[in-house]
Parts: structure tokens; sequence; C-alpha cells
């Protein structure tokens, strides 16, 4: 188009051939100028109702082009002769249209013209919000223009949309008015297409396509409680995030630095307190994930910390990131026991009382147990030929100590025993392995063999033992195995060899008429000798030894025949170097059948 309100009535034409123009150059003069015939159209623009002038009108004659100057005032001052359709154009107005005005050469046509304000609304469609599987808002606004007007969206998985919400009365507000609409019913993971539309008395707007997914995750997390951490010490706790939602939810954990919340300490930090097993993942739709978080007390001093964990992430029901505050107390319990020690001696059959007051001063539960050691007894010494080894065929003429209770110890570690005659003494209870144990099918009279698997860490005497060695004289060992293959019994304890053992029938036994069985798992050790027989008698026993992890010692005697003699045997425990163990019975008639007892350190009393 051509603006015309400035032209000259003169408009001078510059002809000339391709050819000559190919050929060589050319003059274009000014006597070879024409001559058109134009005329001039102008008028001025208000407003219907109020008559006002309108400023800024965009106005089109044909090609030609003009805008309303501030006091509605317009004008095309050359223009060419001919009819003209003449198109009036303003924010706000409906549009003009002006058809077949003739302009006359050397004449001006004067048309005022009166615009009416277009009261059709304007919209705006705006984003969705609290989207879910199943359901959305939607959200945009109206600009009534005066007008009554009504609002609602169509939506739909395509731009043919199909579907609308209900109706709503925007009213005739001059000014935008807001319009939200829920709508629920929607098709998990499914993308829709939706747009606002409103309507009055002077026409029907369809705002912009908006599209959203209900591919939506849903994050829900278990909050975090204050953690309890003792000092130097480091615990574990899950922590549970869960995708609610129905499509995948991707997340991301970062942990700060520990800071101190007490103000004397308010500037201080502390790195790698809480360490998560992950910090990233996706969890799936209705799915959740457990993650391991490792609390860390390292050397913090005394007092409450805090720890924020940020998890960034693509769900929309959480600002992203999220961040929650993890709060840690260093904690510890702090004993006072008054008073610090004290002694006193009972008689047998009396009752002794006296108290112990145990107070807890740190910031922390205590927990407390309380071992009674017994004075260590004094070891029972025999003259110096008891400790001699003898030959197979000597007379065994030693006699030991009787026993004059159910119970007796401790030795100097700690460890006493009792049998099933004691006030809390152990039942019979008869743990049967022949068939469910590992025979030992190598051992020979007067031999020993082994190691084996104890199946976990036994402690015995301050040492921690992993494997076992058996005698075929009634006894099992730790090692150093020197001598674990004598028949020569001794009183306890002796520094001479065998040490480290556990003596249920230390004599000279022989396998050859039953067998060794064991039975190794994590929470027991059981050796069980089956029919073992005494040279150079003909009577059977079959007894047990069962080792538990915490230290305890039970030995049980299933059968000893009548002409089986028990008054030429050791039974008891005794250290790695013969300084220390503790002498059930020797060389008298104390075992029987159906008989247990126990060894047990004063800490595995608890």
């Amino acid at each position: 188009m051509i603006d015309l309100s400035k032209a000259k009535s003169q408009i001078v034409f510059c002809m000339f051939s391709i050819i000559m123009f190919i050929i060589g150059p050319f003059t274009c003069l000014a006597d070879e100028t024409a001559s058109i015939a134009t005329g001039a159209l102008h008028g001025t623009i208000t407003d219907n109702e109020t008559s006002k002038p309108i400023a800024d009108v965009r106005i089109e004659a044909g090609n030609f082009v003009t805008y309303s100057e501030s006091n509605g005032y317009f004008r095309f001052s050359f223009i060419p002769e001919g009819t003209y359709n003449i198109a009036v154009i303003a924010h706000l107005y409906k549009l003009r249209l002006v058809r077949d005005i003739y302009i006359k050469e050397n004449k001006t046509f004067e048309l005022n013209l009166s615009l009416k304000r277009n009261h059709q609304p304007h919209v705006f469609t705006g984003s969705a919000s609290m989207i879910t599987c199943k359901s959305a808002m939607f959200n945009g606004s109206v600009h009534p223009n005066g007008y009554p007007t009504t609002a609602f969206f169509e939506y739909g998985r395509s731009r043919a949309y199909g579907m609308k919400t209900r109706y709503i009365n925007a009213g005739r507000s001059l000014d935008p008015v807001s319009v939200n609409i829920a709508v629920d019913s929607l098709v998990p993971e499914t993308t829709y297409h939706y747009r606002l539309v409103a309507l009055n008395n002077d026409g029907t707007t369809y705002g912009k396509d908006q599209t959203f997914v209900t591919d939506v995750p849903i994050l829900d997390i278990t909050q975090f409680s204050a953690i309890a951490l003792p000092s130097g010490k480091s615990i574990i706790r899950p922590f549970t995030i869960r995708n609610m939602g129905c499509g995948p939810l991707d997340f991301h954990l970062t942990v700060s630095d520990a800071y101190a919340l007490s103000p004397n300490q308010s500037n201080k930090t502390f790195s790698g307190i809480v360490i998560p097993e992950i910090s990233d993942g996706t969890i799936d739709a209705g799915l959740s994930r457990s993650i391991a978080f490792t609390y860390t007390a390292k050397s913090l001093p005394y007092g409450d910390y805090q720890v924020d964990l940020a998890i960034d992430h693509n769900a929309l029901n959480y600002p992203n990131p999220l961040v929650l505050h993890i709060p840690i107390q260093i904690t510890s319990p702090k004993i006072t026991v008054l008073p610090k020690q004290f002694k006193f001696v009972v008689q047998k059959g009396n009752i002794k009382k006296d108290s112990v007051t145990i107070v807890n001063t740190g910031n922390t539960d205590l927990k407390w147990h309380m071992n009674v050691r017994g004075q260590a007894t004094t070891h029972d010494r025999y003259p110096l030929h008891y400790y001699m080894p003898r030959s197979k065929d000597d007379i065994d003429d030693r006699t030991g100590s009787t026993i004059a209770n159910n119970y007796g110890g401790p030795d100097r570690f700690g460890y006493m025993w009792s049998d099933n005659h004691a006030e809390s003494g152990p039942a019979y209870d008869w743990v049967e392995i022949s068939r469910s144990g590992e025979k030992i099918t190598n051992i020979k009279d007067d031999a020993y063999v082994g190691p084996f698997d104890i199946g976990f860490s036994f402690p015995f005497y301050g040492h921690h033992y992993d494997h076992f060695y058996v005698s075929s004289n009634g006894f099992i060992g730790f090692g150093p195995s020197t001598d674990y293959a004598s028949h020569s019994n001794m009183p306890i304890p002796a520094e001479k060899t065998p040490n480290s053992f556990i003596a249920a029938l230390w004599d000279d036994l022989s396998p050859d008429d039953g067998a060794i069985y064991y039975y190794s798992r994590s929470n027991k050790l059981i050796v069980q000798f089956e029919k073992m027989k005494k040279y150079p008698q003909n009577g059977l026993a079959t007894f047990q030894i069962i080792l538990d992890p915490n230290g305890s010692i039970h030995m049980q005697y299933k059968t000893i025949h009548t002409d089986f003699n028990t008054n030429s045997c050791t039974v008891g425990i005794e250290n790695n170097d013969g300084s220390d163990g503790l002498e059930v019975a020797f060389n008298i008639n104390y075992l029987q059948e159906k008989w247990p007892f126990v060894l047990n350190p004063i800490a595995a009393h608890g």
C-alpha cells in the first residue's frame, strides 16, 4: 500500500526497453513525464456513543493508507481518480466498511464516520494447574468489555476438543475477570488440549490453545523426627519416598553440612554427618523407595544440630526443590555410681542386702547392666605326681576334691558353673545331631582332628576363636593342639599341656565302637560324643558340649552305663597357658545320666 497523504500530483515515469538496457546507456528526461488525474479524500472519525474524536484510526482506501490525528481528522491529499472501498479500523471498535466512494479529479470528497464500540469479549487462556492423574484446574481470564458475558473451557485429546466445562457468568466488567474451572474424570498419562471461550451479544472469542499432560508424579515423603545420636557412634535410619501419582517420579538428593543450633556454635558447620545410600533415582507410579541414611556423630560436641535435605523432583504438588530439615541431637549418658565399690561376705544359706545408687547426669537414657563378681576361689592344689603323665595300663589312684555344692567358681577370669540342682540351674535338653550333624570319620584312639569351623567367633578367657579341635579322649580345644591326643587326664588348671580346652569327660576313651559328630551354625556349636568306650572297661557314655556365641558352655550327659567308671576323668575348662581354669570334677563320681551343667563368664550371666 502507498501512503498518499503527502504525495505529489505529478508522477515521473522512466521508460526504457530491456534491449536498450542491455545494449547501452540510457537517459531519463524530464520532458518525458506524464500527468495522472488525482483528487482528495478527508473527514473526521468519532465515537458513535460519545461523538468524541478517535485518534490513530487506520483508514484504508484501496492500496492507500492513512491514520487519524488526535482530533479525529484524516486526509488523502492526492489520490488517483476512481472508485474505492473505504475500511476504517480502530482498537476496541467494530470494523466500518464504506463501499463505492468515487474520487473525482481535482475534487475533495468529505467522509465523516462514526464508529461503534466493539463489546465482543477478549480472552486469555492460562496454564493448567493442580494437575493430577485424573483431574486438573483450567485457568484464564475474560475481558467482558462492559457487556454481559459467559465463558467456558473446551477440551479434549486434540484441537477438535469435543468436551466442554460448565458455563460461568463473567459479568459485564470493564476489567479482566479470572476464570478457573476444575475438571475431573480425565484419563491418566494423556495429553489434553484446552482453550477458553467467551461470548456476549457482540460475538464469540476463542482463546489460544494450551496443552497439559496427566503424566503426573505425586511426591509423598516421611517427615524427619529428631535423631538422637550417641556421641562417637553411627546409626542407620530409613527415609521413604513414595510416588502416589501416575508418571515416573525423578528425584535427586542434596545433603548440607550439619550446622549447630546452639548460640555459642552458630558459625560452625560439620561435613559428612548425614550420608544417604543413594543420591538420585526414579520411582514408578504407585511405588516407593526406602533409602538408608547413615548418621555419624564423629567428634561432634554434645548439642543440637540441623542438616538440610534438598529434594529436586518433577512432581507438581511440592515446591522444587523441596527442602526438609533433619534435627540431630548428639547425646550421651553419664553415669555416677555410689558407692564406687563395696565388699561383703555371705554365708551359705544366708541373705545380705545392700543398695547401690545409679545416677544419670547425661542428656540421653542410660542403659546399664550389673555384674556381681565373687572373689576368685583358690584353685585346688594337688600333689605334684597328679600332674604327671600316666601310661594306659597304670592304675589311677588319684582322688580329687569333693564337690560340696551344685555350683562353683569363679576362677580368676570370672567363670562360674552350676548344674540342674542349683537355683536357676540349667535344664537337661538333649539335642540329637547324629542325623543333622557332620560325622568325624578320620579320628582314631588317642588322637585328635581339626581344626573345624565353629560357625561364629567364640569368646573364651578373653580371646575369640573361630575354629576348634576334637580329641578322642572327651574334650575339645582351641589350640595350640599340643597333647590334645593325651589320654592321661590332669587336674585343672595345669601349666602342663594340653591347654585351652573344654573337657566334658577327659579320660582314656575310644571312638572305635561309637562316633563323634559336630553341628556348626551361626548361633550354636554342638559336639556329640556317641557311645564312647573307656579303656579297659566295656561301659559306654554319650555326652555333648554346646557352645553359644555369648560365651556360655553347656555340657549334657545322655547315657553313662553302670560299668563306665567316672571316678578317673576330668571335667572343666582351662585357658591358653594353664594359668587359670575352672575345675568341675577330677577323679570323683559326679557325673550322672540325664545330667546337665553350664559354665558362664560372669558377663554372660546378665
